[in-house]
């Protein structure tokens, strides 16, 4: 049996591949900003003695602090990836629905970040809260 599907979802030039495409630059980023900051030895490794004969404990200390361009760099990351994903999920949603899928349903495809664990779970009981004129949940 030979299985087709729309060429359209292996679209690099799709909002949600353009997204992970771009993650996917980030992550090589990132291998690099991590080699280089190994190569400056950040850490120290030392064994020393413990109460128990014969056994070691290793203590591990921080020479150098990360650097804030590699938090930066995941924090990269992960937003094009979530990005890709929320694209990826209006898709689906206004293909699968079509002319029903109305401005009001737009903001339903969003992946849900709350401050707290109980506006969280409101979100899927359906206590949502107003949204922004922008359309976009409040958080």
């Amino acid at each position: 049996m030979f299985v087709t599907y729309d060429q359209t979802w292996v679209d690099q030039d799709s909002s949600w591949w353009a997204k992970a495409n771009r993650a996917e630059e980030h992550i090589n980023s990132l291998g690099l900003q991590l080699n280089d900051f190994r190569a400056s030895e950040p850490y120290s490794l030392t064994p020393e003695p413990t109460q128990l004969p014969g056994r070691l404990a290793y203590r591990l200390r921080f020479l150098k602090p990360t650097p804030v361009r590699i938090s930066a760099t995941v924090g990269d990351v992960l937003h094009n990836l979530r990005a890709a994903l929320e694209n990826l999920a209006f898709e689906v949603a206004r293909r699968s629905m079509g002319e029903k899928f109305t401005p009001d349903l737009e903001g339903e495809t969003t992946f849900p970040i709350f401050k707290t664990p109980e506006k969280f779970d409101a979100f899927f009981k359906g206590k949502r809260p107003p949204a922004h004129p922008s359309g976009q949940q409040r958080p």
